[in-house]
This record gives structure tokens, sequence and C-alpha cells, in this order.
């Protein structure tokens, strides 16, 4: 009875079950369909604006068309200076209309003023647009567009600076409608009001915006841009800060972002601003960035070498320069303890700027040290050393000789106190007047002779004010090994002062040296470049020295890194404690963490974590990933380097290459060269962009590149090759964190090992792969052919074995085998086979001949180094003539040479001249040459086939 009572409840509870699933739905459809004609309406609301204010931009088009077109020569003439002004203005005014017209906006916001009840509709774009004094658009960095990004609706009050008077002003009211309007090809795509909008719908902007962006370039994320990205952006100048961004974080598009907004509140110009980046690679990644979010100019990129060289005015290449960089001595000389001595070394020098010896002529004390001194501290001391010297020389000079001509003064007046007291004693007139004429001679002579020794040792005292030269005093420093041990007392030990004087003593200048150079320089010279914001991008990797100079510069900075990505760069790289403590004496220093990677996917995300597990710097760093999923990482193991090769290959053919960027990523730079070449070979229809040092180009396409310079970038798809070269160790766990998060939408890791590094992260996290290979089966094939023909027909021709030999496809092995059943005429066979291959091998020689007669005028890699060498304009004497000589003339055979002491045996001549030529050749060492060489060669052959 109990059973039958609960099965009838049960049937009942399932009718309602039903019941309420079915209104549920319908529920949901009516919602839905509420949403879909709400946002229908919006959409076709939105494109009526839009249509409108499109046509208000081209009828000014064509206005400012005409206007250009009528400005005639003799206008220009009668009214030069303010037509050609009105004239300019017209044109950019026309080039910005042209810009914004595909995308004019990507935002709207409906706001009440408080002050006067009075309702603004305000679009908010990229670059702020003005048509007859009425702005139909206002730029993304304008005050009112932070209320949009800051505000989703109600009330607000926001301060800003006015950038017309500079004064503190309020925005205040309430916000009736928020929008995100995606436009594309002048047409609205789709609207999202805040007043409905869920954050599943923001996802999906943000996710439909990652799938459609661009890896090619640094992305502009003015559409996307979140509120802790926001808050960094908008920050006053007057605030220093250190931005920590995860891979994918997008903190460098932050950092370049809030140089543009900057650039447009404090009216900056291009030759204020300056970024400190990692490479030449990243610079040409983030090149029109700034002109994209709407200023007019591109600001001024460097590494800091480049920056160095600029600086000192490329000094530091006319010295003999050692690349090849000790990394003890990098360390060293890169610290922070570096930078104390040369601090001790400033003090030095100011001390010992003013000589300290005393000048008495004629019981006349002329010239008091501690007089001089005092005006020096008094009248000069703000100024750095250079920047005194003229100062001071005009002001002693005139003081010396102010206080040379008191003495004769009070000379010549006890003169004439002395003749009057001598002329009461005096009654005779004769010999008054001989006495009076032989005095007055010899206190001419006198006065005369002390005045001429007088200015002759001004003139030789105000000579020992003289500018310095930071190279030479840098070498100076390290040559004087009892001043170094003074100087460097209670701060380095005795071996590691012979490790930095190591150079000094065999008369070479490190490349390293120019960081301590440039900061000795910049402690003697005033900084002629006034640079009111710095960005110093992958701070990380900066040694303490190397921020310790850009910090002299300017007193407003944006710091950009992931200390996560710090790799081992023979320098003493700053640490986060050594940061805060060099900014500590701004008033605002502030830190911010930026930790959801947009980049990655979440599967991406969580693998590369997992590789870096145990060395995340802090809680704060670890990556977030954004929700957002593609398929797991692929790891194939037991990869034989001809498989990978091939796996590679069929990868790359089977995504759309095209459209998609690719990197194609190994451990080391000399490993992407031999890669390169195989990979370049087997995609000929497709172009193979290498980039195996800092000086490479970024291309749309395929990269092949190391994982320390991956950093910084993005691609569609990761390919990564001899993953097992990544050892279980932090500085190969980095670089393998880098390449591996350099990923959008795919990761593929191929390792030659079944277990390794990589195959020890968990399993859960990877795709395991295996790429079944015919190669082992394919030798023993040719061997049954070979012997199954030489038992039918006797001995075979060399050519006909090689051909067999050649054969490396087990499907043509099999097909080649197969054709033997019956077999009568050998010949017949080899022949037909033979002059197949022969008539491909005669094609692909005549294609390749036509590219090289089509290109040998453009390209000649080899042949630009050649000249620069014969260009260059060093001096040279005896066996080292001799040595320049060759090495101009036979640059094409040198990399025969198996090393340097194989050459100087075949010139008669020690190594160490021939070192010394490449070093005043700026060429570095003689292996580093020798691969410059090879690397010319190979695009030459590149560049032809």
């Amino acid at each position: 009875m109990l059973s039958q009572f609960l099965h009838i409840i049960v049937k009942l509870l399932l009718k309602i079950r039903k019941i309420l699933y079915n209104i549920s739905n319908k529920i949901i459809y009516y919602v839905r369909g509420i949403r879909v004609d709400k946002k229908e309406k919006l959409i076709e609301e939105e494109s009526k604006i839009l249509e409108y204010k499109l046509k208000l931009i081209r009828n000014k088009i064509i206005k400012n068309d005409r206007a250009i077109k009528n400005y005639s020569v003799q206008d220009i003439n009668i009214y030069k200076e303010v037509d050609e002004s009105q004239r300019k203005k017209i044109i950019k005014e026309q080039n910005d209309l042209k810009e914004v017209v595909d995308n004019l906006y990507f935002g709207k916001l409906v706001i009440e003023y408080k002050e006067d009840d009075q309702t603004e509709i305000a679009y908010i774009g990229r670059k702020g647009i003005n048509i007859d004094n009425e702005s139909i658009v206002y730029s993304w960095a304008a005050p009112i567009a932070n209320i949009y990004e800051e505000y989703n609706g109600g009330e607000y009050k926001r301060k800003y600076i006015d950038k017309g008077s500079g004064k503190e002003l309020f925005l205040q009211g309430n916000i009736k409608d928020k929008r995100k309007i995606k436009i594309e090809k002048s047409k609205v795509i789709d609207v999202y009001s805040y007043a409905s909008i869920t954050e599943k719908d923001e996802e999906e902007f943000i996710k439909d915006k990652i799938e459609k962006s661009s890896t090619e370039k640094l992305g502009v994320i003015l559409e996307t841009v979140q509120s802790d990205q926001n808050k960094i952006i908008r920050l006053p100048i007057e605030k220093n800060i250190l931005v920590q961004g995860c891979a994918g974080s997008g903190k460098s598009s932050v950092a370049f972002h809030r140089l543009a907004y900057l650039a447009y509140n404090y009216s900056l110009k291009d030759n204020e601003l300056l970024v400190i980046s990692p490479n030449k690679i990243f610079q040409g990644y983030t090149s029109n960035i700034l002109i994209e979010l709407g200023t007019d100019f591109n600001v001024r990129q460097n590494t800091f070498k480049e920056f160095a060289e600029i600086t000192l005015n490329k000094k530091i290449q006319n010295t003999v320069i050692n690349y090849d960089e000790n990394s003890e001595e990098g360390i060293l000389k890169t610290s922070k303890r570096f930078k104390l001595i040369l601090d001790n070394y400033i003090n030095y020098l100011e001390e010992n700027f003013i000589p300290k010896d005393n000048v008495i002529i004629d019981n006349f004390e002329l010239i008091n040290s501690s007089e001089i001194l005092s005006i020096r501290n008094k009248l000069f001391s703000t100024y750095k050393i250079n920047d005194r010297v003229e100062k001071i020389q005009i002001y002693i000079e005139k003081y010396l000789k102010e206080k040379m001509q008191g003495f004769i003064n009070s000379i010549e007046k006890l003169y004439k106190v002395n003749m009057d007291v001598f002329s009461k004693y005096n009654r005779s007139a004769v010999i008054y007047n001989e006495t009076l004429k032989l005095s007055k001679e010899e206190q001419e002579i006198r006065i005369k002779r002390f005045k001429k020794q007088c200015l002759a040792i001004i003139s030789g005292y105000i000579s020992n004010f003289k500018k310095v030269e930071a190279i030479e005093k840098y070498q100076e420093l390290l040559g004087d090994r009892n001043l170094l041990d003074k100087l460097s007392k209670g701060i380095l030990n005795r071996n590691e002062i012979d490790i930095i004087a190591k150079d000094e003593i065999e008369g070479l200048i490190n490349n390293i040296d120019c960081i301590p150079i440039l900061y000795l320089h910049n402690k003697i010279n005033e900084n002629k470049n006034k640079y009111r914001h710095i960005v110093i991008d992958e701070c990380q990797d900066l040694s303490y020295l190397e921020i310790a100079v850009i910090e002299g510069l300017t007193q407003s900075f944006t710091l950009v890194g992931d200390f996560n990505q710090r790799i081992n760069i023979n320098k003493s790289t700053i640490s986060l404690n050594e940061i805060s403590e060099m900014f500590k004496k701004y008033i605002f220093f502030e830190s911010y963490y930026l930790n959801k990677s947009f980049r990655n996917s979440m599967s991406i995300t969580n693998y590369a974590n997992a590789i870096l597990q145990g060395y995340f710097i802090n809680k704060e760093s670890i990556p977030i990933a954004f929700n957002r999923e593609t398929s797991k990482p692929k790891v194939y193991l037991n990869m034989k380097k001809e498989q990978t090769i091939k796996a590679v290959v069929e990868s790359i053919k089977g995504k759309n290459s095209t459209d998609k960027n690719i990197a194609v990523i190994l451990k080391t730079e000399l490993e992407t060269i031999d890669f390169y070449n195989q990979l370049s070979t087997l995609l000929k229809d497709k172009k193979v962009n290498l980039i195996d040092n800092e000086y490479c180009n970024y291309e749309k396409g395929i990269n092949v590149l190391s994982a320390k310079l991956s950093k910084g970038l993005e691609f569609d798809y990761v390919i990564l090759v001899d993953a097992n070269e990544y050892k279980d160790n932090e500085n190969d766990k980095r670089l393998l964190y880098i390449a591996t998060t350099r990923a959008l939408h795919g990761l593929e890791i191929y390792t030659e090992d079944k277990e390794c590094f990589i195959t020890n992260i968990d399993n859960n996290l990877w795709e395991s792969k295996f790429k079944l290979s015919t190669t082992s089966m394919n030798q023993p094939i040719r061997d049954a052919i070979i012997k199954t023909l030489m038992d039918g027909f006797g001995n075979l021709p060399k050519e006909y074995i090689n051909y067999i030999n050649s054969i490396d496809n087990y499907a043509e092995l099999t097909e080649f085998g197969a054709k033997l059943d019956g077999l009568e005429d050998i010949h017949k066979l080899f022949n037909v086979n033979l002059k197949k291959r022969e008539t491909l091998e005669i094609k692909e020689t005549m294609n390749e001949a036509s590219v090289t007669l089509e290109r040998q005028v453009k390209i000649g890699y080899l042949e630009k180094l050649t000249n620069e060498i014969k260009n260059n304009n060093q001096f040279f004497t005896g066996k080292q003539s001799d040595v320049f000589e060759y090495i101009k003339s036979n640059i094409e055979y040198l990399s025969k040479f198996k090393n340097c002491k194989e050459l100087a045996d075949n010139l008669g001549v020690s190594t160490a001249t021939i070192n010394t030529v490449l070093m005043k050749l700026n060429l570095g060492s003689f292996g580093s040459f020798i691969s410059k060489i090879n690397r010319c060669i190979k695009n030459d052959l590149k560049s032809r086939v």
C-alpha cells in the first residue's frame, strides 16, 4: 500500500517538474525575444545616428578638399604665415576625418549635468572630431571619456585638470544611459546597453575582440579596457608607478595608452617623451600604437644600448670594444655596489674640482683655495661639473682681477699718502720733484710687473677648470688602482676589484661599460633633453645601474614588467625592493598588479602556470586566465628531428597561415638558424621569417625565433621545437614559460624524449600525442629491393643503388617495390624514374635561376657587409694592414677557417693581431664575425630560393 502511494507521489512530482520546465523555457524564450527585439531597435537607432554623423564628416571632407584645391600660390605670397598655418590645419583635419570613418566611435554616454540640468549625448572614439565648433565625437583621453569608463549609471562626481587653464575642475551629474557600440566598416554591428548588459555579455564582447584581433602589432584596448587598466592609464603625470603584469595582461598596451593620455591632457611633445624598450623587435611591434590612439606623433623608442650610444655621441663605438661579456664582471659593473663607487668617484671629482694650493705674490694672497671653494659652494653647487666650468671660469676670473685691482689701488693710495708725508719734511722743490719723479717711475714699473704676474697666474688658474669626458674619467678610475681601492673600501673585496679593473689593464672597453660610463656622463653633464615622462618596458631585465641612469633624467615614470619573466642576461638585474628603495624619494610612487591574462586561453594559462610553479615572485603575480577556452596544449613525444620538421610543416600547412601569425620557437638563437634553413626549404610556397638577433624585424606570418627573443610578442599559434632541451632549473623554466605564454589560440610542443621535464607536468593539463614514423622500416625495404634486383640482374650500376637509397618515403618505396614483380627490363625502369627526377631538378634549377636574376640587384647581404668593412675609417699599419686587406678581399672564404689560429697561421701573423683588427672594425670576436658572415651567406641564398 505504501509503495503504491509513493509511486503515485513520484509520478505527480515528475509531472509538476515537466510543467515547470516548460513554463521556464517559455519565460526564457520570451525574455530572449524581448532582448533580441530590443537589441534590433538599438542597432537601428544607432545606425541612423551614425549615418547622420558620417554624412557630416563626408560633407566636411568635400569642403576641405575644395579649400585645399582653391589654395592658390598668390594667396600664399600675400598671407604667407596665416594661410600656410591654416592650410596645414585643414590638411591635418582632413587626414583625421578620413582615418575615423570606418570606426568612428565605440561608446555612448547620455549625461544630465547637475549645474544647469542640461543633457548631453557624448560619443567616445579614438580621435576627437569637431565640425563647425561642435564635438560630434570626444577623444577617449578627454575627461568625459573617463566618466564613460568608470561609471555604468547613476550619479557621478569626478575632478579633472582643465587642458587650457591647468585648473582643477569637477564633472558632476547623472548618467541616464551608457552604451558600447560595435562598428565595422562604417556600419553598426552590435549595441550593448548597460541598462541590460550582463557579465556574460561583457565576456562575449571581449572574446570576440580577442578572436578577431591581429597579433601583428601591439593592439589598442580602448573598447575592452578593464577598470584596473583604466585607473593606471588615467593617473596624473606626477604619479610614478610600477606596473607588474603577467604575460598577456596588457601591461605594455596600458603603458602606451598612458603615454597617449598624458600627451593629450598635458600637451606633451614627442621630444618630451621616451620609451626604453627591450629590443628592436619589440620596437617594430609597438611602432604604430600611439598613432592609432589618436596622437599626432610616435614616441622615441630606444633600447638602453641605443640610448647610451646616442647620448654619448657613439663614442663607445669608436673605442676598441670586446663584446664577449663576462658574467661576473657584468654583474659587478651594473650593481648597486658599483653605483656607490661611482657616486664616491663623483664626490672625489667635486672635491678636487678646486685646486687646493694658495698663491701669494709679494706678500699678497691672490688665490685662497678656501675662498674659491666657498664661492663654488655658494653660487655654483647646483650645477653639474661640466655645466659650471664656463660659468665659474668667468666669475672667478672677474673676482680675481677685481681682487688684484683692489690690491693695486691700495698700493697706489699708500704711495700717495707716503709722498704727502715726504713733501711736508722736504722743503726743497728740486729735491722733492726729483724724488717724486723717481718714485713714480719705480712704482709704475713695480705695479706693471705685479699686474703682469697676477694676470698670468689668473689665466693659468682659470685653465685648470676644464670640462671632463666620462669615458676618460672612467678609464682613469679603473686605471688608478690606489684610487679605486680607496673608493671601493667596504664595498668590494680585492678579488672583485681585480675583476672590474681587468679590461682597463688590457686596454679594452667592454660593451657592458657603456652603462657606468653613461651614469658618469649624466652626473657630470646637464641633461639636454628635458623629458617630462619616461616609460621603461620589461624593467625586470634592466640592471640596477641602468634604472639609476634613467631615473636621473626626469621626475615622471611608468615602469612596466613581469618579474616572473626575468632571465639570466649577465647583469645585476634590479629587484622589486631595489626599485621601491630607489623611487621612495618621490612623493607619489605606487605599485599596481595586472594578473588577468587576456592573451592565453584557460588551458594555455594553466599549463604555463604549472611550468613555473614554485618560482612565482609572489601570489599577486600568478596569472588568472580570462574565461576563454581552446584545446589543451598538445605535446608530441619521442619525436626525432626529421619527424619533427615534417610534423611542423604539416601543422603550418594545416593552419590558414596567410591570415594568422605562427611562431616556431626554439631554445637558443643558434638552434633557430638551422631549423629555419630546413623549414624555409620545405615551405617554399610560404614566406618564413628568421629572428635570430634583436635587430631583426617581426613580420606577419611564420616566424622562427628563440624563447628569449619572443618576449613581449604574441602569436595566434606557437610551435615549440626540441622542448627536451629545457632542463629542470629556474632559468630554463622561465624561458619555457615565456615561450608558452606567447600563444593566443594554440600551443604545440615537440620533444625527442618520452620522459623529460615537460612530461612531468600534470598530465591533466596537456594532451599526449605521438606521430608514428615509418623511417625505421624504410632501410630493410631498400635492402630487399637491391637484393632482389641483384639476384635477378647481377651487380647494379652505382646510380641505380643511389636512386633506391634516396627514396625516404614509405609509400614511394612500396610502390617502387611493387614494380619489380615480372620486371624484364631493368634499364627501362630506372631510366623512366631517373628522367622524371632529372626533369623536376632542371625545373627547380630554372625557377631558382629566374628568382636569382630577378633579385640579385636587390639582395646582397654579404656585399653590404663587405662595403661596411671597406668604408671603415680605421687606419692600419704593418701586419694589421695585411690582415685588413685580406679580410675585405676574401670575406666569402673566411668561414673555411675553423678558428682564429688557423687563419693566423695561414697569414703568418698572431691571433692578437687578427683580434685587434676585428675589434677596431667593430666586428667582435673571430667566432661572432664568422657567424655574421654565415648569416649573410644564408640570407643571400634564402633570397634566391
